[in-house]
């Protein structure tokens, strides 16, 4: 390991980089690509998609999005899912800030970009409670056939101790999460 960084981009935004993945290889041009959130750039947040080179990462984004919401804090969470509802991987940004929300943008697509995204939101009962706060690709937990990931979106400061909810891998996202977890607290006995 090298004391030196190979790779250092300029600030797209405030609090850029506070969530990184690697996308995989969006572009199909055999070198893996990397999704950098920042959540308070643009006043509702952004992420932004950085292709990768021979040489390194390229050093400005190829693709970005940004939410004009005022603190919606999109890019705030980043997870990849390998196979998301059409078997594809898709990225998924999460958005905690005022109601919250998550968004999963399809992934591979030609130049460099990511699809139209489907968005999440929260139950009613859980706006303003950090929907979004975390977002993951929890793998194919029903065992169906389908072997799609489930998306898990947690909401850390729903009343009683946070939530996280759990949707399928396939059919309407608008549909209410399949699993809704919440801690319930140890009593000693």
């Amino acid at each position: 390991l090298s004391p030196s960084p190979v790779w250092e981009a300029a600030t797209f935004g405030l609090a850029f980089g506070l969530a990184i993945i690697s996308t995989g290889d969006v572009d199909s041009d055999v070198f893996e690509d990397v999704l950098i959130g920042a959540p308070a750039t643009s006043g509702g947040g952004g992420v932004f998609l950085f292709r990768g080179r021979g040489a390194g990462l390229e050093l400005t984004p190829s693709w970005d999005e940004t939410i004009a919401g005022t603190g919606d804090e999109f890019g705030a969470s980043l997870a990849l899912s390998e196979t998301y509802l059409n078997g594809d991987p898709a990225v998924i940004v999460g958005a905690p800030g005022g109601i919250g929300g998550a968004y999963v943008y399809p992934r591979g697509v030609v130049g460099a970009t990511l699809g139209a995204p489907t968005p999440y939101v929260p139950p009613v009962e859980f706006e303003y409670a950090g929907f979004g706060s975390t977002v993951v690709a929890a793998g194919n937990l029903d065992g169906s056939i389908t072997r799609r990931d489930e998306i898990a979106i947690s909401a850390p400061a729903a009343a009683g101790g946070g939530r996280v909810f759990l949707y399928p891998g396939v059919g309407d996202p608008a549909t209410k999460p399949r699993v809704e977890v919440r801690l319930q607290p140890l009593h000693g006995g």
